[in-house]
């Protein structure tokens, strides 16, 4: 059954034309469309064409249906009909697809409980690499960072604008300290909310000296610092995923995993290496952070666990 034959059995029976006469209206359709076609290599003044009679009740039924007279060529998307709207191609960059999901995103994590943490507590954080790192809440208390193999650095407290020094081996060494800074706090309440001010902050903030302000992969760098190392409340996580929307050059796949293997979708920017955030495709959680290079994948870091803990060196009892 072609596309007049569904018409006319959907519809009361009234007056149509025979098939002759619409075979016949189909090859005016295509001559005229030919002859706009053509007219277009050698530019004319601009005209309008009207059908009328039986050419127009034909190119009308073909709207109805939400036909699509041309095949799409081998290797290239599919042109989507009237009647579906376009769905979104891995790799593609559609800045309004990767904005609508960083906002959605960022209502996912606005949902989240705000739990606050004690300032003598630590932020464990476990990563699909096999590192597990103990953060001081407050920058105050020293801390630990745990490679797979085993061996382990301390990340010595601040206090007072002091701080122990470490030796090679990443060691406290007794009785000398060193200049420090506040910032190593993994937890940061007073962190901006608004993403033109968070946006400020991270121009401001973060030290990639190599950087200018206002250079996105600086912002960019800056984000993905904080994802890493500080126990976001959730209105700040959100405001990072409204901040990361504005920026410029970012792409979209559809087709992302983050180191675990778990398939989401991936938020991208490209200066020398491609680094992407993973989100989970049905909830917009935030996976990880994964970066590659042209050659193959250069390395990945995902969040695999993140807990408040009392001591540095305990895990999660669950």
């Amino acid at each position: 059954m072609d596309e007049v034959e569904m018409i006319k059995a959907g519809r009361p029976p009234r007056q149509l034309p025979d098939d002759a006469t619409l075979t016949a209206a189909r090859a005016q359709l295509i001559t005229v469309a030919t002859q706009e076609s053509r007219g277009r290599r050698n530019p004319k003044p601009s005209r309008y064409w009207v059908l009328t009679g039986t050419l127009a009740t034909a190119a009308a039924a073909a709207v109805v249906v939400g036909v699509v007279f041309a095949p799409s060529p081998a290797g290239r998307e599919p042109v989507p009909s009237a009647a579906s709207p376009a769905a979104v191609s891995p790799g593609v960059v559609r800045a309004v697809d990767v904005v609508k999901i960083l906002n959605t995103a960022a209502q996912r994590a606005l949902a989240l409980p705000n739990v606050p943490p004690r300032p003598d507590q630590y932020v464990y954080t476990q990563y699909t690499d096999g590192r597990q790192v103990w953060r001081s809440v407050d920058g105050g208390h020293t801390g630990l960072v745990q490679r797979s193999d085993g061996s382990r650095d301390v990340t010595p407290g601040c206090s007072d604008g002091q701080a122990s020094a470490v030796d090679k081996a990443g060691q406290e060494v007794p009785g000398t300290t060193t200049p420090c800074s506040a910032e190593g706090a993994a937890y940061k309440p007073g962190l901006p909310t608004d993403p033109a001010a968070l946006l400020t902050y991270l121009n401001g903030n973060v030290p990639y000296s190599a950087d200018r302000p206002g250079d996105v992969n600086r912002v960019a760098k800056g984000t993905m610092e904080l994802f890493d190392t500080t126990y976001l409340t959730p209105a700040t996580r959100a405001a990072l995923f409204k901040t990361i929307a504005t920026l410029p050059g970012l792409h979209l796949d559809t087709t992302a995993s983050d180191s675990l293997g778990r398939q989401g979708i991936g938020i991208s920017w490209t200066y020398g290496s491609t680094n992407q955030l993973v989100f989970d495709p049905s909830t917009y959680t935030f996976l990880g952070v994964t970066t590659s290079a042209d050659n193959g994948t250069e390395g990945a870091s995902s969040v695999a666990r993140v807990a408040i803990v009392d001591q540095a060196g305990q895990t999660p009892s669950n």
